[in-house]
């Protein structure tokens, strides 16, 4: 299991491995992946390049989600996942959410390229989706940098007061936070329009069972 490292918004230290930042929130993992996975993560992506689609969502509106996704990801699954519900006990102390029983740990690669983003949404606002509880996305990209934008800009309202925030695609890092809150991926800038300078994601969504008692993670 990972070790947690907590420190304030806006802390000048340096990433060191397994440091967490934690905010009011979400939070934050640094150096998620050992330089292998990350390669391996990278390097399968790009293979897929022909076999992403068109992004989707449940409502099926126009011009609200524009990016490309891979939802057979089985072969790399294991390198995130695995991870992700280790830190499960962490993250849900953190964020002030109680114990849950994991019935599904869902997952996507997700590419934005020149001009993609998503627009204010919840990721648990539907009947196929309201069991959601906690989000994931881990950003991964090619070297060096080819794009710009595509920050995760939360708009959340919590106990009357308005929360905004937006973070800015780190890579090798994990974001967790809960499915309900309110976010968006801005706009992205890629010049060259090659899939392979696009901005990656490994991401998905943590579903409670709403019948199970909490139980040991």
């Amino acid at each position: 299991m990972q070790d947690i490292v907590c420190l304030e918004p806006g802390t000048d230290k340096q990433p060191d491995d397994k440091q967490v930042v934690k905010t009011p929130l979400y939070v934050q993992v640094l150096n998620f992946l050992d330089h292998q996975e990350w390669q391996t993560l990278l390097d399968y992506t790009l293979a897929q390049a022909n076999q992403f689609v068109c992004s989707t969502t449940f409502t099926n509106q126009p011009d609200y989600r524009v990016s490309q996704s891979l939802n057979a990801v089985a072969e790399v699954q294991l390198l995130i996942v695995d991870k992700v519900k280790s830190l499960l006990p962490q993250v849900c102390q953190q964020l002030d959410i109680p114990p849950f029983f994991v019935t599904l740990i869902e997952a996507q690669i997700t590419a934005h390229n020149d001009g993609n983003y998503y627009k204010l949404h919840s990721d648990n606002g539907s009947y196929d989706t309201f069991n959601r509880e906690i989000s994931y996305v881990y950003y991964f990209y090619r070297e060096p940098q080819a794009f710009s934008g595509g920050e995760l800009r939360f708009c959340v309202d919590d106990s009357d007061q308005l929360l905004e925030q937006q973070i800015t695609p780190q890579q090798n890092s994990i974001i967790l936070f809960p499915s309900r809150y309110l976010h968006e991926v801005l706009p992205v800038c890629c010049p060259s329009k090659m899939f392979a300078d696009s901005r990656f994601t490994f991401h998905g969504w943590i579903r409670k069972s709403v019948f199970a008692n909490p139980t040991n993670w």
